[in-house]
């Protein structure tokens, strides 16, 4: 059995002995559906690579004895793009671990965190974060409250905004990119995440549940982690939205401390390696044996 990174590796099956690709089972693990990201991307003016059509990822996927979806939204999607394929579920593991919230140490000070790379649906929310977000939440609350920014999205918000970076709210910090990432959960007491755009599982929403942080997010951040509504994640349609949630946490101690209780037991019980390889799991089990399994990453791996 071969299991290959992403769709753009599927080509290098044609180099293999044709004894050899007829034994074997093939797995592609998608990550997210690419010819759905770049024309989201595209029609936004944020792509700037070589473009990949819904057709070239249908020719990509069909040597695919099962195609591995990181979440049930993209599964429906390739479930429509191969009909006679199988589509499994397979989302980001993460092991959960309670971190306290800084409030419940310092009350005097409510910290929201976003940590992300240099994807360009980051930087945009960055850019939304400090234009519109954080000035509400700021102007409607009593309690003092900062903006955490991390990662490698600092350098990247940076260089395209320069002007918005130089004349940041007071009380927004970029972090930059940080060796330990615990670091930044133990300053935060809420995960923000605005992204407007994108495609896949968005992993700074299941990390930020598995370190006992409640989560804000847009209905394209939340998707397939829905199940989570209501257990620390909370899904905002619009910007007046995002920050009224915000502000419900920021205002209600004993709901900002019970989110946080409910996201560390949802990533316990939905999002360990247990859990959200259970289908793989039975799937390889069923169609592989003990054949052994061999990786094919993408070389950004």
């Amino acid at each position: 059995m071969i299991i290959i990174e992403y769709m753009r590796q599927a080509y290098l099956t044609s180099f293999l002995d044709e004894d050899v690709r007829r034994r074997t089972k093939y797995l592609i693990d998608t990550h997210d559906v690419i010819s759905e990201r770049c024309q989201v991307l595209s029609e936004l003016g944020l792509w700037s690579f070589a473009p990949v059509t819904a057709e070239n990822e249908r020719n990509a996927l069909s040597v695919a004895d099962a195609i591995i979806a990181i979440q049930s939204h993209d599964a429906r999607k390739f479930q429509a793009l191969l009909p006679t394929s199988e589509v499994l579920v397979a989302m980001h593991p993460v092991q959960a671990r309670y971190v306290s919230l800084p409030c419940e140490m310092d009350d005097s000070n409510i910290a929201l965190g976003f940590l992300g790379s240099t994807n360009e649906p980051n930087v945009e929310a960055i850019k939304d974060l400090i234009a519109a977000i954080y000035p509400a939440v700021r102007a409607r609350t009593k309690r003092r409250v900062t903006l955490l920014v991390a990662g490698q999205v600092c350098d990247a918000f940076r260089k395209k905004y320069a002007r918005e970076y130089a004349a940041r709210p007071e009380g927004v910090e970029f972090l930059g990119f940080l060796t330990d990432p615990e670091e930044f959960y133990r300053r935060t007491d809420i995960v923000v995440n605005p992204v407007s755009c994108g495609s896949g599982l968005k992993i700074k929403c299941v990390e930020g549940l598995a370190r006992a942080r409640p989560v804000v997010t847009t209905p394209i951040g939340a998707e397939g982690l829905e199940i989570a509504i209501g257990h620390g994640l909370f899904v905002s349609p619009t910007v007046e939205h995002f920050a009224q949630h915000v502000l419900q946490l920021i205002d209600d101690p004993n709901l900002l401390r019970r989110s946080s209780s409910q996201a560390y037991d949802f990533a316990e019980e939905h999002l360990s390696a247990n859990a959200v390889f259970r289908s793989l799991e039975e799937w390889i089990n069923c169609n592989c044996g003990d054949s052994p399994v061999l990786q094919v990453a993408s070389s950004s791996h």
